[in-house]
């Protein structure tokens, strides 16, 4: 009788912990645990600077001018042209250190991305901290979506009012100095990452807006449909070229620590 207690008492803590040993190998690998990663991401230029830079390849009409060593314009050859439209779409892409939080269908996201060079026509570099949330699919395949807001930390190469003369240069805008601006603004990320166990890799599409409460107004709108190239039906190409210049393409891989 003694014997077959001990042996009912073994079997049931072989079972016991057969069952704890399985939930505990599934629990690693459930992608609804909690997951904390670090990553690197990169997105292209905006689809305006992107446009505007097609523009100048294509464009045969309109002459680039360069700066001759004793101070004179010329032509800028071919070469130098495809050399000035790539380093416009390489300086304008943004690259930058990610860290990453996920939670069942919870997904958060803390960026810091430089941006060397926004557009053509500013030239200014910016230093940009974004924070946002929202929801994902806990599967190997991960899409999701998040809303949030940014700083912009902004460096311009002249006086601010030179290089964005759209401005309206009221109490709305807040200059540390006359080439040094930060800004406030909101955001929204859909991608589709591929997921594994320690790491992932995936596609993006964001919509950034930098600056709340200059951007949002019409002074940047109207400024679009005024650009020389803009010509036919300005309201709806104008909007177009606003909307474009905030939408960006971007791709991201991260390694998570468990």
């Amino acid at each position: 009788m003694i014997k077959s207690k001990k042996t009912i008492i073994l079997i049931s803590l072989f079972i016991l912990l057969t069952v704890i040993n399985i939930s505990a190998k599934s629990r690693k690998n459930d992608e609804k645990r909690f997951q904390l990663g670090v990553g690197f991401t990169a997105s292209s230029a905006s689809v305006f600077n992107f446009v505007q830079s097609m523009n100048m390849a294509l464009d045969k009409t309109k002459g680039y001018k360069g700066i001759t060593g004793d101070g004179t314009d010329e032509n800028l050859t071919t070469a130098a042209k495809q050399s000035l439209i790539t380093g416009n779409i390489l300086g304008a892409m943004q690259i930058g250190f990610q860290m990453r939080m996920l939670a069942h269908v919870f997904f958060s996201e803390l960026d810091i991305i430089a941006e060397p060079m926004t557009n053509i026509s500013s030239g200014h570099c910016d230093l940009i901290g974004m924070f946002d949330v929202g929801i994902r699919c806990p599967k190997w395949i991960m899409p999701y979506i998040a809303v949030g807001v940014n700083g912009t930390f902004g460096l311009y190469p002249y006086n601010i009012k030179t290089v964005e003369g759209w401005r309206d240069l009221t109490n709305k805008n807040r200059y540390v100095n006359d080439c040094l601006k930060i800004s406030f603004g909101a955001h929204a990320k859909v991608g589709l990452d591929v997921k594994f166990k320690r790491f992932s890799v995936g596609f993006y599409c964001l919509y950034l807006v930098k600056d709340v409460l200059n951007e949002w107004t019409e002074d940047l709108p109207n400024y679009y449909k005024e650009l020389e190239f803009v010509t036919d039906n300005k309201d709806t190409y104008g909007t177009l070229c606003f909307v474009a210049s905030q939408f960006r393409l971007g791709a991201s891989i991260c390694w998570y620590a468990f």
